[in-house]
């Protein structure tokens, strides 16, 4: 029976042990994906705070350079230009035509470059901004008609209000060029291609959104869990500290992948200074997160690594006097409150998940987030209460001088 007994034991004891392993790979797992769902969430999906980081992008050398070549190419059609110029040519000064129409298109792409570094364009950049990420957005957490299913396969920003600041700046010179006429049908759009169908792409916003919602308590419920379940916790939150600052450096490596990618993908090597610079400018809040849950997760596991055994975390706990912190009131206030803990530990449980129950019944408006973060909210209490009511001894209780 003792035999048995034991055996049992250890098998719970190592039951424990891999629970708690488990839930502390999820935990590392679900803070990094948060710091990434919830950029994604602020300040991608969120319209104001979009339009915000991209409105001065146009000021910037780089990007009025690359947009401003961008714009004066696309409504400049060297064909047609120089159709137009042969008319109006003597018939022996046809030879004229294509340096008459290169020297034309210069110019254009000249004034498209200062007219993107205008004030006026930025306010035209800010505003088709607004309704291509609206659009898109709305569409996405919302019910599309079927009219905006077949329009919005793209992100596309309309542009076309900078045909008539172009039209105005070349003057006479304007004639010449088709899509600057104010009869022309062509329309001015920079269009993103999202490489994903409308469907897919909707289905990931929907999913930022509920993974930025859900992912905090996940961390939270699985952090209280592999401590409730560990039998050294100390070192369990060490594990995690050093696992999330592991996560976070492979997410940091992937931004610089991903940006390496992009670059790979332009056509135009023009181009590549002005997406390297919108990349670095997207993306730096997200790097600016990590590198402070960096700095939390290496902070944490300095505090866990003091509370060790060896001599220097014996001496800096006697520096600053938290080994004498047990016999104070507040020390000895925490040891009843633990044995309170302990001894109604069952019905603490029962009243936990009951008023868990009561607020999802009569409370709560019910819906799939709402109730996996109630649940997880009241696995996380029910692990603290573990927590409280089943201390863990350090391995050592003296100091080393004092053995």
């Amino acid at each position: 029976m003792a035999r048995a007994t034991r055996i049992s034991s250890v098998g719970i004891t190592s039951l424990q042990h891999i629970l708690s392993a488990l839930l502390a790979v999820i935990c590392c797992l679900a803070v990094g994906s948060y710091i990434t769902a919830h950029w994604v969430e602020n300040q991608i999906l969120n319209t104001d705070n979009w339009v915000a980081l991209v409105t001065p992008l146009p000021k910037q050398p780089v990007v009025s350079e690359a947009l401003g070549t961008y714009i004066g190419k696309h409504v400049f059609s060297l064909a047609d230009v120089e159709d137009r110029i042969t008319s109006v040519l003597p018939p022996r000064a046809d030879i004229l035509a294509p340096p008459i129409a290169d020297q034309l298109e210069s110019i254009t792409i000249s004034t498209s470059k200062k007219i993107v570094a205008s004030d006026n364009f930025q306010t035209l950049w800010s505003g088709a901004n607004r309704l291509a990420m609206n659009r898109l957005v709305s569409q996405a957490r919302g019910e599309p008609t079927a009219l905006q299913k077949s329009v919005n396969e793209r992100f596309n920003l309309n542009l076309s209000g900078v045909n008539g600041q172009l039209r105005d700046k070349l003057g006479s010179a304007a004639a010449a060029i088709p899509a600057l006429q104010p009869a022309s049908q062509k329309a001015l759009t920079l269009a993103v291609s999202l490489q994903a169908k409308r469907e897919r792409l909707w289905q990931v916003v929907r999913g930022v959104d509920y993974s930025a919602a859900v992912l905090p308590m996940v961390a939270i419920a699985t952090l209280c869990g592999a401590l409730a379940f560990a039998q050294k916790r100390r070192r369990t939150v060490m594990r995690i500290a050093a696992g999330c600052i592991v996560v976070i450096l492979l997410e940091l490596i992937s931004i610089k992948a991903g940006r390496e990618r992009i670059l790979g993908l332009v056509q135009d090597p023009a181009n590549i200074p002005a997406i390297s610079y919108i990349y670095d400018t997207i993306v730096a809040l997200v790097r600016h997160s990590m590198f402070w849950a960096l700095g939390v997760a290496a902070f944490i596991f300095l505090i866990a690594t003091a509370f060790g055994p060896a001599k220097w975390a014996w001496s800096f706990r006697s520096i600053v006097r938290l080994d004498k912190l047990a016999a104070t009131r507040i020390g000895k206030w925490w040891q009843n409150a633990r044995s309170t803990v302990r001894r109604h530990q069952t019905v603490t449980y029962v009243v936990i998940v009951g008023l868990a129950l009561a607020y999802m019944a009569l409370v709560m408006e019910l819906n799939s987030q709402s109730s996996v973060n109630v649940i997880l909210l009241t696995l996380s209490l029910m692990a603290i209460v573990r927590i409280v009511a089943t201390p863990r001894a350090m391995r050592a209780t003296t100091s080393p001088k004092a053995s």
